[in-house]
């Protein structure tokens, strides 16, 4: 099955072509070229993958003005939502992953997204909430390393620190390069007073050089330990 109509798929491989050269005003007129002869969702989500890349404040509003005349569809829908995430529009965000769960109950993109907003906000029932929405992406994909972190971090952040060290053990044996996972492994373990072994973890994905989202937490970290 064709996913471009021969008009539009033109437009839509120059827009590709354009988004690797780094040229995004050009791909957003090749994509909306592409959205006048053909409007689909791929085209929806590439017409504003563009508009982000180009550093467009209202890139966004491309998914919701699709939303508008399609309100089933769930993967534009996400799309809005992650935007939302990134764009530190959290409530916006939260009410966009409920309303895919609403459609597809079991989207494990969406729960887990979604119970770490929870876990961001922070607070008694948030975090409940979290742990809660954390435990379905867990049941539905118990060995992805990404999703049993979520889980395992939600615990920690709850007090429950020996069932977060082992939910977060999981964690970094089904992920071994993702050196977050280990960092959260470290916090879990040092909260239990296990000093030593977490001092170890952090020295080795400090030592590492490699960039990742938590790295100036736990180099503060390692300074306190």
């Amino acid at each position: 099955k064709k996913e471009f109509s021969d008009l539009a798929e033109p437009h839509v491989l120059e827009g590709d072509i354009q988004i690797m050269r780094g040229q995004y005003n050009d791909a957003i007129a090749a994509y909306d070229k592409a959205g006048e002869l053909l409007s689909n969702e791929t085209i929806t989500v590439k017409r504003f993958q563009a508009r982000d890349r180009a550093g467009r404040a209202d890139s966004y509003q491309v998914l919701q003005d699709w939303l508008v005349a399609h309100p089933e569809s769930i993967s534009v829908r996400i799309a809005l939502a992650q935007a939302h995430q990134t764009g530190g529009r959290t409530d916006d965000a939260v009410a966009e992953y409920r309303r895919v769960l609403e459609q597809a109950p079991d989207d494990v993109v969406s729960l887990n997204n979604l119970a770490w907003l929870y876990a961001e906000m922070g607070g008694v029932e948030n975090l409940k909430t979290g742990t809660e929405i954390a435990a379905r992406a867990h049941r539905q994909l118990p060995d992805l390393g990404q999703i049993t972190d979520t889980y395992g971090w939600l615990m920690l952040l709850q007090g429950n620190v020996d069932e977060a060290i082992s939910t977060l053990r999981q964690a970094a044996r089904q992920s071994p390069d993702d050196p977050d996972i280990r960092y959260h492994l470290a916090v879990a373990l040092h909260r239990r007073g296990a000093s030593s072994e977490a001092r170890d973890l952090l020295d080795a994905i400090l030592a590492d050089g490699s960039g990742f989202s938590s790295r100036d937490e736990a180099r503060a970290l390692r300074e306190e330990l």
